[in-house]
């Protein structure tokens, strides 16, 4: 099995996401527009000033430049002490690095279990980056005992929040799960692994809201992958946006082809993304959407070539909501949209 990597990389300093007391918002925008400019010298200076006033984002900064050695005198036992001063105050992004902190024993002893304490904290704030990295460690049993369920479960919240490795994991764990239970003799199928990047697990009946005008000339076709489980893509490049996972022996209508990719119906409605002005939260989970021809897309981003649209809603269509991130709300919509499948892995 190949090698599988912690997500350690230090989070960067997201200005425009940090929230910040009022008081200390000119000082740090001017430290936050020094550090842009690489005048780190004079970001530390400031962040500096209002860190020792108590704001967790100053110091959530300064943590991350001694990690990354911009500081003058980097420390990594200086860092350590900033992240567990804004952690303590709910600093997610700090809570996140922190468990790096403990995981790879920067300024402070490696200690794995106090890891991954900090990532579950951030995970259950909706940290991709803690999910993701909670969920590899129950998959191979480092700093937690193993738990597939429990891998599964962090993972797929992971993907949810548009973690870029998130999918590719949860292939991972079915593939080798699937391996261990047919090398054991079982017969039954692997707890918990039917996989895919929501948490809806209902088939969904009826045809896709979004068709092409030759869907009447496409065969039946079924999905054949010799490493049993293949991804589907929000367009027919390998670059798009991932939506979706299908085992093999999964029949599917295709719809129509372009370059080697096959575009598919879906059996099961998978999360998208919606603009939040055209979303309304009507209570118990639940949202109405606002507005006629409302495109969707597979994540918060208008960019077309990674994220291009997959369908629309139209107004007064029920929706259910799953999370917001920014000016985006992720939901569950009431039929399943088409994606795209390379040809190859269709017979």
């Amino acid at each position: 099995m190949r090698r599988l990597r912690f997500f350690i990389v230090l989070l960067t300093l997201g200005f425009s996401s940090l929230v910040f007391a009022q008081q200390f918002s000119k000082q740090y925008d001017k430290a936050a527009s020094a550090y842009q400019s690489g005048n780190f010298a004079e970001a530390e200076k400031l962040w500096v000033s209002i860190a020792d006033e108590g704001d967790a984002n100053a110091q959530y900064a300064l943590g991350i430049m001694h990690l990354k050695k911009e500081a003058y005198h980097s420390e990594d036992t200086t860092a350590f002490r900033y992240l567990v001063e804004a952690a303590k105050k709910q600093h997610v992004a700090s809570m996140f690095n922190l468990g790096v902190a403990y995981w790879e024993g920067r300024g402070v002893a490696r200690q794995p279990e106090k890891a991954l304490n900090w990532w579950e904290v951030a995970a259950q704030r909706d940290d991709a980056g803690a999910q993701y990295n909670l969920g590899l460690a129950y998959y191979i049993g480092e700093g937690r005992a193993q738990s597939i369920p429990k891998a599964v479960y962090w993972v797929q919240q992971a993907a949810n929040n548009g973690h870029p490795q998130a999918i590719a994991l949860l292939v991972t764990i079915q593939n080798t799960s699937t391996e261990n239970t047919q090398t054991a003799g079982k017969t039954t199928e692997p707890e918990k692994l039917e996989i895919m990047p929501g948490s809806d697990t209902g088939t969904v009946q009826g045809k896709a809201l979004v068709a092409s005008s030759d869907t009447s000339a496409a065969p039946d076709s079924r999905i054949y992958l010799s490493n049993k489980t293949t991804i589907l893509h929000a367009a027919p490049d390998a670059k798009s946006a991932q939506v979706f996972t299908l085992k093999a022996g999964v029949s599917v209508r295709a719809i129509k082809t372009s370059a080697g990719w096959t575009q598919i119906n879906v059996p099961r409605s998978y999360p998208v993304w919606v603009y939040k002005t055209f979303v309304q939260d009507i209570g118990n989970g639940k949202g109405k959407i606002k507005g006629n021809n409302v495109n969707i897309r597979p994540s918060a981003s208008t960019d077309n070539k990674i994220s291009p649209p997959l369908g629309r809603l139209n107004d007064g269509q029920q929706v259910r909501i799953m999370t917001r991130r920014d000016s985006w709300v992720q939901i569950m919509p009431p039929e399943p949209f088409p994606a795209w499948v390379i040809s190859q892995d269709i017979q």
